[in-house]
């Protein structure tokens, strides 16, 4: 059994979540351990990659695959699934943007539809911007909701850890 497939969603394209993800895949550790695919839409990450200072930035290249197989899965590579959803050169950083929030929508759709399939075995959310999805059109206070929602599930909580806090 190959290593399992991690679906990255981009979060907010006026927000960090494409730099945060940039850093962490400069980082051969991760696939070590997974495969890393980002699902989200290639200006804006590419625009990310261009703002990222982190050591061994500059050295990643993109990769679209139009399927999970196709992903390279390589260190100094970054698999995205790319959405073309947004136009990135009209995103303005920070903006609360409706279509922003939509975008953010739309990865996370993505993720859980790949995630139901089977063609994903976990997934990570980077940071969306509440008041922007809420502006899209999304009625619920935050993921854990609407991931609650996207899955039929009535019984949920989230949980936040870090070392032995809980």
């Amino acid at each position: 059994m190959g290593k399992p497939v991690i679906g990255l969603t981009m979060g907010d394209p006026a927000g960090i979540g494409a730099e945060i993800i940039v850093k962490a895949l400069s980082k051969e550790e991760f696939y070590r351990i997974c495969l890393p695919l980002v699902i989200g839409e290639a200006g804006t990450l590419k625009r990310a990659m261009d703002l990222v200072k982190a050591p061994n930035v500059r050295s990643l290249s993109l990769h679209c695959p139009s399927t999970i197989e196709e992903a390279k899965g390589e260190y100094g590579t970054i698999d995205l699934l790319n959405l073309n959803n947004i136009e990135a050169d009209s995103v303005t950083y920070g903006y609360v943007d409706e279509i922003c929030g939509r975008a953010s929508i739309e990865y996370i759709e993505k993720a859980i539809e790949l995630a139901l399939k089977r063609g994903i075995q976990a997934m990570v959310t980077a940071p969306i911007h509440k008041e922007a999805v809420n502006r899209a059109g999304l009625p619920y206070p935050g993921h854990t909701e609407f991931l609650a929602a996207l899955t039929g599930t009535k019984d949920y909580t989230l949980m936040l850890i870090h070392d032995d806090f809980r």
